[in-house]
């Protein structure tokens, strides 16, 4: 992972996408084309932002398996009462 950053920070590129290689896979599986035009669709939205963190909608969270909702929709409540928000705090992407 260091040597990735490393060759991401030292491109000329202005800004990368993070993704837990678990969920990169099951996002790729499910909507392929979602995740390709993903990238740029955040620079057209944020053209100015400095970190974008990512949830999932309702549709994307309907997609993995009931144990991984249950305990995942626990934890985004606990952190989004805490917050006063709705966040998807487990969705680790950004």
């Amino acid at each position: 992972m260091r040597e990735i950053l490393r060759t991401v920070v030292g491109a000329r590129e202005r800004s990368f996408f993070y993704c837990d290689f678990d969920r990169w896979p099951h996002w790729a599986g499910a909507f392929l084309q979602e995740l390709d035009a993903f990238p740029d669709m955040v620079v057209a939205r944020f053209p100015d932002a400095w970190y974008v963190c990512v949830g999932r909608t309702e549709r994307a969270f309907a997609t993995h398996l009931e144990v991984q909702r249950i305990a995942k929709a626990a934890t985004n409540r606990a952190l989004t009462l805490d917050a006063g928000r709705r966040l998807d705090a487990t969705g680790r992407s950004c």
